[in-house]
Order: structure tokens, then sequence, then C-alpha cells
């Protein structure tokens, strides 16, 4: 007989980083009503009603997501009026994975994210406590290897380790070497927008004179600069710290400077 579930809520301060991330995905048109305001039009309602409704949508969102594990299968409830219940069998899991968002991390908390062989899309129990959400992965991973060695009759009889299992590092990429290497994959790039920028200016110069070709060519190139820029510290902290280890049950990857995965 399945176990029944024991059903949980995410930490309370996932309240603050639903607020503030939905906040920081919708930062322009906030601006641009709170930067309104005292100018009438009801902007400053419109901005008190957009405050309230963000914390309450927080609030509301936090206290309809459940989640549950039992010895057969995770279970997962979310929503109000779109409502999503989720139940995936422990044989169907094929990767489990914790997401420290940079936001996430500011408040100590962190995401699970579990994969089923399915068409249904991950599920992600958001947000737990780091040490919780370590502690859940390492329950999921223990509890899927019993049920695959209940499963197969090669490993019916044999314990499963509550330990996890052993572990080695394959390859490390040093976070040094990655912006090297994100330097020199850009650079092309770089020196090809450059070139535009320098040609661009001598057309500006043709016809406006030699200030204009060098407003336009200076412009052109700090475009230039910031895009390349952009890119580079966008890999380097998406991939930063980029650890590859090897278990008994496949391969680890941890990764990311500002937002971690693992």
């Amino acid at each position: 007989m399945s176990e029944e579930p024991v059903w949980q809520r995410p930490h309370p301060l996932s309240v603050v980083v639903i607020i503030i991330t939905f906040a920081s995905n919708h930062a322009f048109p906030i601006i641009i009503v709170f930067g309104a305001g005292g100018r009438g039009a009801g902007f400053d309602v419109i901005g008190v009603v957009i405050g309230v409704g963000t914390v309450v949508m927080g609030i509301v969102r936090w206290w309809a997501t459940r989640y549950a594990v039992t010895d057969s299968a995770v279970e997962y409830r979310t929503g109000v009026f779109n409502r999503e219940a989720r139940s995936i069998p422990l044989e169907r899991i094929q990767q489990v994975a914790v997401a420290e968002p940079v936001v996430a991390r500011m408040f100590g908390l962190a995401a699970v994210q579990v994969s089923e062989a399915s068409a249904d899309g991950d599920v992600a129990i958001s947000y737990l406590g780091i040490d919780a959400a370590r502690e859940l992965t390492d329950r999921l991973r223990m509890l899927a290897r019993a049920r695959e060695a209940a499963a197969s009759p090669e490993t019916a009889d044999q314990a499963v380790s509550p330990l996890p299992p052993p572990t080695y590092p394959i390859h490390q990429t040093a976070t040094s070497d990655l912006l090297r290497y994100q330097l020199a994959v850009q650079a092309p790039g770089a020196l090809a927008g450059i070139a535009v920028a320098l040609v661009l200016a001598g057309a500006v110069a043709a016809g406006t004179g030699p200030a204009g070709g060098v407003v336009a060519g200076s412009v052109a190139t700090v475009v230039v600069i910031v895009l390349t820029g952009s890119a580079v510290i966008g890999n380097v902290l998406n991939l930063g710290g980029f650890e590859l280890v090897k278990t008994d049950r496949g391969l680890t990857i941890d990764m990311g400077i500002l937002s971690r995965r693992h």
C-alpha cells in the first residue's frame, strides 16, 4: 500500500522571492507607472494597486503551492484559478537538480527541479532552504534507486545503501580560463563590429565633417564593446565554477556564479 502524502509548503520567504522576481521581470512598466506618479491620471492609484496586487499574488501563490514525497511518487499541487496537479512516479524520474537563482540565494533559498520521462515537463519546487533542497534531492535519489533495485531481478535482493554514492571529479574549468575562452570566442565578432563602426564613421565624416565622424564612430564602437562585454559576462556568470563529477549513478554538473545550478 502506498504511503499517504504528507503535504508541505515551500519556505515562507518564497513570498519575498516571488515578489522581487515579478517586479524585476516587469520593471519597465512598473517604473513608468511609478515615475508618472503625481502627474494625475490616477497613476498614484494604479501604482498602489500594482504594489498591493503583487504582494497578494506572492502570498496566494505560496499558500496554494504544496508538495509531498511518498514511497512511490513526488506529488505537487499549485495554482488557485489555473490549478496544476502533478504526480511523478519515482521510477520515471530522470534527473533531480538544485537551482539557486541569484534572488533566491540572497535569502538562502533554492528550487528543486524534478525531470521525468514524459512530455509534461519538469516540476520546480520553489523555494526551499538550501539545506532542505539538498536533503530533498538526496532523498529522491535514494528512493529512486530503491525503486529501481526492487524492480530489477538482478538487484532485488541487494540492500540499497543510505549513504551517497562515491564520487570523483572528472573535469573542472577555472573561471579565469572560461573568461579567456569567452574573450577569444567573442573577439572576431567584436573586431568585425569595430571595423563596421570605422566604415560608418568615415561615411558620416564625408557628409558632416570630421567631428560628426568621430561622434558616430565612438558611439558605434561603444555599442559593440558593450554588446561584446555583456555576452562575455553573461556566459561567465552562467557557466563559471563548472565542475563535472562522476558517481556510480551517472554524472553531476555544478555551474554558475550568481545563479548556481547543481
